[in-house]
């Protein structure tokens, strides 16, 4: 077998790479193994003769080594100009043209996923990796709730109309969404509580927050819901609370898989384009989709800034981690929290004037 084919499942046998990932999420052991992937085919040497090669390199006298810290300023160059990255469907055709290079900031992150592989195994690189550049391009959209009604009128099912709505008005990451069981939501859902309150804890950081869906993000998961029993699906505690596909109706070998981010970032680029927020040369141009899911997190944070709402409750919402000082002193009941959000919510509504009568019920409630 080659080194230079050596795919996930193989790649995960190496007890190097193994004690590299171990503790890591989801979604970074599979940028780290892409990484690593690439790494491999640069080098043409497994995750055993890598670590073989710095271990070499160090025995020698200090003037002699830097042989790996040479290897990985070469990867990066390689990276943006050679590099063909088929694996996520990055190779286009144009004309009969490959295109080839990966853009300045995916180099940047696999040259620190290499750098870390090295590290995990006790040889730290004596290496100033270079920075991704901003570009004018990979310019992120202010969304508002007109921007955000363009987007679900064109979404194909109520699956995606119900994450878009469930991110935008809760502020937080597109992983903790996947994350979500149907237990997270399972008592206030059937408690008919609005906004719907969450208790979640950030993996990747260990932050641990509160946030909420809001009156129409809870209309929306509801219908969605109703939708999978509707198709056979029993959903308990533990379902995943999005999915890629529905269950089939009397089959048995039938699978619910949990959604992946990768799937949202796909389809929040299809509906970019579809809904016009983004023209097609705009996306071509940009090496990140500007109406990426994380720019509904970003207009959450804006909107409830710009409308007053205290700074530490809205950097407490989107679960960011509070300095210690900050920390020490903020400490809210979650009907309170509830309260705070209530007062906010109509701007982050689709139909605030729709909605006003019922926001005001809420209040009394």
């Amino acid at each position: 077998m080659s080194t230079i084919k050596l795919e996930r499942k193989h790649l995960e046998k190496y007890a190097e790479v193994e004690k590299w990932l171990t503790g890591k999420s989801t979604g970074t052991k599979t940028n780290y193994l892409s990484a690593l992937k690439a790494f491999i085919e640069y080098t043409k040497q497994n995750p055993t003769e890598l670590i073989d090669l710095v271990e070499a390199d160090r025995k020698k006298p200090v003037r002699q080594q830097g042989e790996v810290e040479v290897k990985l300023k070469g990867f990066f160059e390689w990276l943006t100009t050679e590099y063909i990255q088929k694996s996520r469907g990055v190779v286009r055709k144009r004309k009969k043209i490959e295109k080839v290079g990966i853009s300045r900031s995916l180099a940047v992150a696999y040259s620190y996923g290499i750098k870390s592989f090295f590290v995990s195994n006790g040889f730290p690189l004596n290496i100033k990796l270079p920075k991704a550049t901003s570009k004018k391009e990979n310019f992120k959209l202010a969304l508002r709730p007109p921007e955000i009604k363009k987007l679900i009128d064109v979404a194909g099912n109520i699956r995606d109309r119900a994450v878009i709505l469930c991110l935008f008005q809760s502020g937080m990451s597109i992983s903790d969404l996947c994350n979500l069981d149907y237990g997270d939501v399972e008592k206030e859902l059937n408690g008919n509580k609005i906004p719907l309150h969450l208790h979640l804890i950030r993996k990747k950081e260990l932050v641990e927050y509160d946030t909420f869906f809001g009156q129409e993000a809870v209309e929306t998961l509801k219908l969605y819901l109703g939708e999978r029993r509707h198709k056979g699906e029993k959903i308990g505690y533990n379902t995943p609370l999005f999915t890629k596909r529905y269950i089939k109706r009397n089959s048995k070998s039938s699978k619910i898989y949990r959604i992946n981010s990768g799937l949202i970032e796909t389809t929040m680029k299809t509906l970019a384009l579809k809904s016009g927020l983004v023209s097609e040369e705009q996306m071509e141009n940009a090496d990140l989709n500007p109406c990426r899911p994380h720019a509904l997190r970003s207009s959450f944070i804006s909107i409830l800034k710009t409308n007053g709402m205290n700074n530490m409750a809205v950097e407490y919402l989107a679960g960011h981690s509070l300095s210690s000082t900050e920390g020490a002193y903020w400490q809210v009941r979650t009907e309170e929290l509830r309260k705070l959000y209530k007062k906010f919510m109509k701007y982050i509504s689709l139909s605030p004037q729709l909605d006003s009568e019922k926001l005001e019920l809420l209040e009394y409630e």
